[in-house]
């Protein structure tokens, strides 16, 4: 559980863009 916190927080302190695609992923439109 936390990895997953700290990937994401890493993730987004490296390129905001990338939440947005994995967003994009969980929920295709």
């Amino acid at each position: 559980m936390l990895l997953s916190s700290l990937l994401l927080v890493g993730l987004i302190k490296l390129s905001p863009l990338v939440p947005d695609q994995l967003h994009l992923d969980r929920h295709p439109l």
